[in-house]
């Protein structure tokens, strides 16, 4: 219990969070998750870490999970690995998804993203 109380303190204020999340465009988002993605072995993640404020890249194999208490997140967008995304450079008529064309299309779940927000605080504030 004394660890969990410590690590209220690192974390961001929550209003520092929203605004944070307010201020990034769905094109850095979509860039982050897509860096961590690999077609059919790695969902890509565009994650903000609430101990630092930094929108960082997270990559999953199959099947794969985080195992650390010490990295805070919460997960704004990712990208699954069955999700078949090329460049423009290299799109033709059958692919699903055009890196450069999401940009415009992807929104995100901002009520999702919310309620994760909602349960850390709550669940690191119930500690101090």
């Amino acid at each position: 219990m004394g660890n969990a109380s410590k690590r209220i303190e690192d974390l961001l204020p929550r209003d520092e969070i929203d605004r944070i999340i307010e201020e990034l465009t769905i094109e850095e988002i979509v860039l982050t998750a897509y860096d961590g993605w690999i077609y059919g072995a790695k969902t890509g993640y565009a994650e903000l870490n609430l101990k630092t404020g930094e929108l960082e890249t997270g990559s999953l194999d199959t099947g794969g999970f985080y195992a650390s208490d010490d990295y805070v997140y919460v997960v704004l967008y990712k990208i699954d690995s069955t999700t078949d995304v090329v460049t423009e450079d290299k799109a033709d008529e059958f692919d699903d998804y055009v890196l450069e064309e999401m940009f415009d299309w992807v929104e995100l779940d901002k009520q999702k993203i919310e309620n994760e927000l909602d349960y850390i605080y709550q669940y690191y504030n119930s500690y101090h």
